[in-house]
């Protein structure tokens, strides 16, 4: 996976002007990066958060619904609050493994840049966008090839693009990998390093938390949510 500043979809053959979807990772400098993404950056026990609705008002603000992963909303909401350009907020109890946040936000120059990379006819943006705590935004999309190479030709010159998968769209595709959230991924990746999946089963459930640093309790729970997920999507759609 190349990471690049000009991501290049063009071609000259007919199939080209097909449909096309698009996952990219945007990468943006720590400054450039919205607060609460720095806040999921900053703290270790929170993230990725999803974006799943999202308006701007006509006042140029953008109101947006999120899923935040994490154990306790106080401290995001603590710092929700110091937030200067967030006019209206609202934080859920925890429920699960995170909790949801209502949020009216006045756009910064970087994410007026986003918002009109990504706002052009015939272009559809697949919802969640995910922030990661790895500083990254993951996002799809879904249209004619010239408008998706449009939308990475217009990203800001603070955001660059790596592209994780590139195809022709199908239903399937509604269902993606960030499905899993990224503490469920690190933990079926350590599985797979201590061999738990192996058979015979070579590694334990307590090698795989001692590689999360969590408890052995902490690390089984991400793995059945985990397994539930890609399960629940196998027989969904008859593939992964």
């Amino acid at each position: 996976m190349a990471r690049t500043g000009a991501v290049c979809l063009r071609g000259t053959r007919p199939e080209a002007r097909a449909v096309k979807y698009l996952r990219a990772r945007l990468h943006q400098a720590p400054p450039n990066r919205h607060p609460m993404h720095r806040f999921l950056v900053q703290h270790e026990a929170y993230g990725p958060s999803r974006q799943l609705q999202t308006t701007i008002d006509p006042d140029g603000s953008q109101t947006a619904l999120l899923h935040v992963a994490g154990p306790d909303p106080e401290p995001y909401a603590d710092a929700l609050a110091a937030v200067e350009s967030v006019r209206e907020w609202a934080v859920t109890d925890a429920r699960g493994d995170g909790f949801y946040v209502y949020a009216r936000d006045t756009l910064d120059e970087d994410g007026r840049g986003l918002l009109a990379a990504f706002d052009r006819t015939g272009l559809l943006v697949m919802r969640p966008v995910v922030y990661h705590a790895d500083g990254t935004i993951e996002v799809a999309v879904v249209g004619p090839t010239a408008v998706v190479q449009a939308t990475m030709d217009a990203l800001p010159e603070t955001t660059t693009a790596d592209v994780v998968e590139l195809g022709s769209y199908g239903a399937h595709r509604l269902e993606t990998a960030s499905s899993l959230t990224e503490r469920q991924f690190e933990a079926v990746d350590a599985a797979l390093a201590s061999g738990y999946y192996c058979e015979p089963r070579e590694g334990t459930v307590e090698e795989v938390a001692d590689r999360l640093e969590c408890a052995t309790s902490t690390a089984a729970e991400h793995l059945r949510r985990a397994e539930a997920t890609v399960m629940r999507r196998l027989v969904t759609h008859g593939r992964l």
